[in-house]
């Protein structure tokens, strides 16, 4: 899969700022992607990170936000497992862990 259409995906998401960076997709598997979004406004920024998945078209998942908080998400860890995947992130220390199958997203 082509970098540039996974992140023409993420650029249409919601929501959209003044200034929109969408960074380099994370590979996870074969066809499941974590891609991480900044989002910049007036005073303020903050990102959000979305597990992306193609299965007979793009599909995704929002994993975490930060507008809330305005702290940076760091992706911690990708753990792919045959069967599921796990997935830790954080913002300034709070640090979440993500559980998911494959077969959830349709695989």
């Amino acid at each position: 899969m082509k970098q540039w259409k996974i992140i023409n995906y993420v650029r249409g998401l919601e929501p959209h700022g003044i200034e929109e960076m969408v960074y380099n997709p994370k590979f996870v598997s074969e066809n499941i992607w974590l891609v991480k979004k900044g989002i910049e406004n007036i005073n303020s920024g903050f990102d959000i990170v979305y597990l992306v998945w193609n299965n007979e078209g793009f599909k995704h998942k929002e994993l975490m936000d930060s507008s809330n908080s305005r702290e940076y998400i760091t992706i911690d860890s990708i753990l792919n497992g045959f069967d599921n995947l796990k997935i830790k992130l954080s913002d300034n220390g709070n640090e979440k862990t993500f559980e998911f199958s494959k077969k959830e997203l349709g695989f």
